[in-house]
């Protein structure tokens, strides 16, 4: 019997190259040096820093990636998406494709985000779609294009398959239609982003759904399109007293987002932040928001007693003592050099009445910071001393 020759291992690499290259794949391979090729290109998110550094090594997407923002209406998914496209024209000058599958695209509050709209080589505008199966042949053909830098479909929850639209009110319902047709979508985006280098964002939204014997939110598209995800930031809108941004007049002009990211490809998942989400675009004063969430009913932390017009914030510890002053910024600084004495001994607790106040209104430590960096520089803060917000205003309830 005659013996199996046994091949070297250069003998068995020239043979494998050799069948690859017959078959015309021999470019897919990357080794040694071809790594230099692929380093990551992202765009950049410094317009929301909260998200960019819960990014990790990133800070912010890496092209050619499936990015899902999914969360109930008004969470500031829009919001984030339309920063993105901002940040992508302004960094990288690349187009911006938005597919307004919601008809609710409103250009001055896209504009007011920072997104540029009337150039025609950074931005296009896509609506009045037929069916759903238009809006994913679309968007298809504007990743094989590469002309686009970034896509959003807003939103995927409001697609409608034309064998929906085919039926009458009174035809049976096909059962996952709406699901099927999404994962079908998700699947080939998956591939053709990579490929192409262009990032597509597809907003979702939650959907009560039964699980036994409760119900639960559940995506809208099915529970298929997170594998298909590179990236999956889920939204909850924090409501009440706690959740408001005020300038000096005390007009309410944003509230704030908790959000998740539930999975990243390229840095830790379940990451949790939160960040602010301006409804215009006046300047913010961090002292006034402090102010008025640490005042406001449920929370009480500090009061503004006197006439009208001659208003003085006030503290009282729980020995009695009363801090208080009528200049909002030295009265900041008189919380900070009040030690914060518990009753009862607590891990990890703050060490200062101010850090105290912070941590209860859920202050993150930077947003701390700048509080304490604005009270001890010259800019001048007042508080303008009007009618006072309407106690109804305020009902802190968090969403589920």
């Amino acid at each position: 019997m005659a013996k199996t020759q046994v091949l070297s291992a250069e003998e068995r690499k020239k043979i494998l190259d050799a069948k690859i290259k017959s078959k015309g794949r021999l470019h897919n391979r990357v080794t040694g040096e071809g790594f230099d090729t692929k380093n990551v290109e992202f765009i950049p998110l410094d317009s929301v820093p909260e998200i960019a550094s819960a990014l990790g090594d990133l800070p912010g997407f890496a092209r050619g990636n499936l990015i899902e923002f999914i969360g109930d209406s008004g969470s500031g998914k829009t919001y984030v998406a339309l920063k993105t496209g901002a940040s992508c024209q302004k960094t990288s000058k690349l187009k911006v494709a938005f597919f307004n599958v919601e008809n609710a695209f409103y250009e001055k509050r896209a504009n007011q985000i920072g997104l540029i709209t009337r150039d025609p080589e950074l931005f296009e505008l896509w609506d009045s779609f037929a069916s759903a199966e238009e809006v994913c042949d679309t968007v298809m053909d504007l990743i094989e294009s590469e002309l686009y830098g970034l896509i959003i479909v807003d939103s995927i929850s409001a697609l409608i398959p034309q064998a929906e639209l085919d039926k009458g009110f009174t035809d049976a319902e096909t059962i996952a239609l709406h699901a099927r047709l999404v994962g079908r979508f998700a699947k080939k985006l998956c591939n053709l982003t990579g490929k192409h280098k262009t990032s597509v964002i597809l907003i979702n939204q939650f959907r009560m759904g039964n699980s036994g014997m409760m119900f639960t939110k559940k995506p809208m598209g099915g529970e298929g399109l997170v594998y298909y995800d590179h990236y999956r930031l889920i939204f909850k809108k924090l409501t009440g007293a706690k959740a408001g941004i005020f300038n000096e007049n005390k007009e309410l002009i944003g509230g704030r987002t908790h959000v998740t990211i539930k999975k990243n490809r390229y840095g830790p998942p379940e990451v949790e932040t939160v960040f602010p989400v301006y409804f215009t675009d006046q300047d913010v004063n961090p002292i006034v928001s402090f102010i008025m969430v640490a005042k406001a009913k449920y929370t009480e932390l500090i009061k503004e007693v006197g006439p009208r017009n001659n208003k003085t914030l006030q503290y009282i510890t729980e020995d009695g003592e009363v801090i208080e002053d009528t200049n909002p910024k030295e009265f900041i600084k008189k919380l900070h050099e009040l030690p914060y004495t518990p009753k009862r001994k607590q891990a990890n607790a703050p060490t200062t009445v101010f850090e105290y106040i912070c941590k209860q209104i859920k202050l993150t430590t930077e947003q701390t910071e700048e509080l304490l960096k604005i009270a001890n520089s010259d800019e001048v803060v007042k508080i303008v001393h009007d009618e006072e917000v309407p106690e109804d205003f305020y009902s802190y309830e968090e969403s589920n």
